[in-house]
Protein backbone atom coordinates (compact mmCIF):
# COMPACT_ATOMS: atom_id res chain seq x y z
CA UNK A 1 0.00 0.00 0.00
CA UNK A 2 2.85 2.34 0.66
CA UNK A 3 5.21 1.39 -2.38
CA UNK A 4 2.54 2.90 -5.56
CA UNK A 5 2.34 6.09 -2.71
CA UNK A 6 6.11 6.33 -2.55
CA UNK A 7 6.38 5.66 -6.00
CA UNK A 8 3.96 8.52 -7.36
CA UNK A 9 5.68 11.11 -4.65
CA UNK A 10 8.69 10.02 -6.26
CA UNK A 11 7.86 10.81 -9.97
CA UNK A 12 6.10 13.72 -9.05
CA UNK A 13 9.27 15.09 -7.31
CA UNK A 14 10.91 14.77 -10.45
CA UNK A 15 8.61 15.68 -12.64
CA UNK A 16 7.71 19.24 -10.98
CA UNK A 17 11.54 19.78 -11.18
CA UNK A 18 11.67 19.27 -14.93
CA UNK A 19 8.89 21.60 -15.89
CA UNK A 20 10.56 23.73 -13.49
CA UNK A 21 13.84 23.50 -15.29
CA UNK A 22 11.54 24.16 -18.53
CA UNK A 23 10.36 27.56 -17.32
CA UNK A 24 13.94 28.44 -16.86
CA UNK A 25 15.44 27.42 -19.87
CA UNK A 26 12.86 28.82 -22.08
CA UNK A 27 11.56 31.90 -19.94
CA UNK A 28 8.79 31.94 -17.61
CA UNK A 29 7.43 35.55 -18.61
CA UNK A 30 6.94 38.16 -21.40
CA UNK A 31 4.00 37.29 -23.75
CA UNK A 32 3.94 33.68 -23.36
CA UNK A 33 5.17 31.18 -20.95
CA UNK A 34 7.02 29.34 -23.42
CA UNK A 35 8.37 26.86 -20.55
CA UNK A 36 4.98 26.15 -19.06
CA UNK A 37 3.56 25.75 -23.09
CA UNK A 38 6.74 23.70 -23.38
CA UNK A 39 6.16 20.92 -20.42
CA UNK A 40 2.10 20.74 -21.22
CA UNK A 41 3.01 19.33 -24.97
CA UNK A 42 5.71 17.48 -23.85
CA UNK A 43 4.09 16.01 -20.92
CA UNK A 44 0.88 15.28 -23.16
CA UNK A 45 2.04 14.39 -25.84
CA UNK A 46 4.38 11.24 -23.12
CA UNK A 47 1.20 10.67 -21.39
CA UNK A 48 -0.35 8.90 -25.02
CA UNK A 49 2.87 7.29 -26.08
CA UNK A 50 3.17 6.37 -22.05
CA UNK A 51 -0.52 4.99 -22.28
CA UNK A 52 -0.31 3.28 -25.56
CA UNK A 53 3.35 1.41 -24.58
CA UNK A 54 1.47 0.17 -21.34
CA UNK A 55 -1.38 -1.25 -23.38
CA UNK A 56 0.80 -3.45 -25.12
CA UNK A 57 3.04 -4.86 -22.33
CA UNK A 58 0.57 -5.73 -19.95
CA UNK A 59 2.43 -7.60 -17.44
CA UNK A 60 4.65 -4.09 -16.45
CA UNK A 61 4.70 -3.24 -12.80
CA UNK A 62 1.76 -0.90 -11.76
CA UNK A 63 3.97 0.47 -9.57
CA UNK A 64 6.03 1.71 -12.49
CA UNK A 65 2.64 2.62 -14.54
CA UNK A 66 1.59 5.29 -11.63
CA UNK A 67 5.79 6.59 -11.38
CA UNK A 68 5.76 7.35 -14.86
CA UNK A 69 1.79 8.58 -15.71
CA UNK A 70 0.87 9.47 -12.86
CA UNK A 71 3.62 10.98 -10.87
CA UNK A 72 6.19 12.20 -13.28
CA UNK A 73 4.17 13.54 -16.09
CA UNK A 74 1.11 14.56 -14.20
CA UNK A 75 3.93 16.86 -12.16
CA UNK A 76 5.52 17.80 -15.08
CA UNK A 77 1.99 19.17 -16.79
CA UNK A 78 0.68 20.13 -13.55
Amino acid sequence: MFLPVLSICIGASIGALSRWGLALWLGAGGFMPWGTLAANLIGGYLVGVAVACFSLMPDIDPVWRLALVTGFLGGLTT
